[in-house]
């Protein structure tokens, strides 16, 4: 086990923010995942666990304890007839797995390329995208946990799954540290290509949808919505789109007619509202300018960070967009990044 000092968390989150990590050690398996917490706990350091950085806002003090990189790397393939049971660990690449999925012929999650992050971090974030939700993939998680210091899996109903957010990101379960995730994938599958932007892609390129293609498709619209991660700071979406009543929903019609929604299937009462929408036409804030950071011209939803900016200024920056739509339609939003 090796334990680097004084390593800037601004390297190691995709917004580049983030003080210095007093402690920092990548982990490769659980031997030395066990070997590192005793020796944190050994020295009353707390623990702070990243994976790729994609979602995650880090501190301007940085962490004074030791920060845990989930590289632990591998993956398993369990054949039961036409279902496959895709087991993969942390540290394995996001978007390098669901393309491990589609070459080999496996449906559930192609509609997820291209979200940046490790596996890791899916069923923390629970992620989703273009009509589809990692939680009805997962069949369990792995975890080790720093208190018992033992490994357990947690099946898919104890995960607490719910829009972008799940068990593991409760207080109390921050000892849990994701290890492996088994995600059920199928040999014959039925594509997903109801959400807007993709049946139009397909409609306006004339091409049949496949594994392959739907890839190809979703990877486009990412590509004209989200700005380049190597190229500026970013952590994609910052808000969750909000979920209101509808008795709600009807009263901002009223004002706001064109306001598009969506139906939610697990609660018949309530709707989700596209929030870039908001912060475009109601709010008028695409490509809204404060200091470090502005709102993505193409996707107001996604804040963009120009490289000298601090999280205390960000923070600030989001608490004016927040009181915006929150004076403009009454609704408070919620953050989908994670502050460390």
């Amino acid at each position: 086990m090796e334990i680097l000092r004084n390593i800037p968390l601004n390297s190691l989150t995709t917004l580049r923010l983030g003080g210095p990590a007093a402690y920092l050690s990548h982990i490769a398996s659980i031997e030395v995942l066990r070997e590192a917490i005793e020796w944190a706990q050994g020295k009353n350091l707390p623990l702070m666990v990243l994976g790729e950085g994609s979602n995650v806002l880090a501190p301007d003090e940085g962490h004074e304890g030791l920060v845990l990189i989930m590289n632990i790397k591998g993956l398993h393939v369990i054949e039961t007839g036409s279902v496959v049971e895709l087991v993969a660990c942390a540290g394995e690449n996001w978007d390098g797995l669901v393309k491990y999925a589609i070459e080999n012929g496996l449906y559930g999650i192609e509609n997820l390329s291209g979200i940046p992050g490790s596996v890791g971090a899916t069923p923390i974030q629970n992620i989703g995208a273009y009509g589809t939700e990692i939680k009805n993939m997962i069949k369990w998680v792995e975890i080790f946990d720093s208190k018992t210091m033992k490994t357990v899996k947690l099946y898919n109903n104890e995960c607490g799954f719910g829009y972008r957010d799940s068990i593991f990101k409760k207080p109390q379960s921050r000892s849990l540290i994701v290890t492996r995730v088994c995600f059920t994938l199928k040999k014959h599958g039925i594509l997903n290509t109801s959400y807007r932007d993709v049946s139009n892609y397909f409609k306006e390129k004339d091409v049949k949808p496949t594994l392959i293609s739907l890839r190809t498709a979703i990877l486009s619209i990412r590509g004209k919505k989200f700005p380049n991660l190597y190229k500026v700071g970013t952590a994609g979406s910052f808000f969750k789109n909000p979920i209101i009543r509808k008795k709600d929903l009807e009263i901002l019609l009223k004002t706001y007619k064109d306001l598009p929604f969506f139906e939610i299937d697990e609660d018949k009462d309530k709707v989700k509202i596209p929030l870039a929408w908001i912060l475009e036409h109601v709010c008028n804030m695409k490509g809204w300018k404060r200091g470090n950071f502005e709102t993505f011209s193409k996707h107001a939803l996604v804040f963009v960070h120009s490289g000298n900016g601090t999280t205390k200024e960000l923070k600030e920056f989001a608490s004016m967009v927040a009181q915006c739509v929150k004076e403009k339609t009454n609704i408070d939003i919620q953050p989908e990044v994670t502050y460390l």
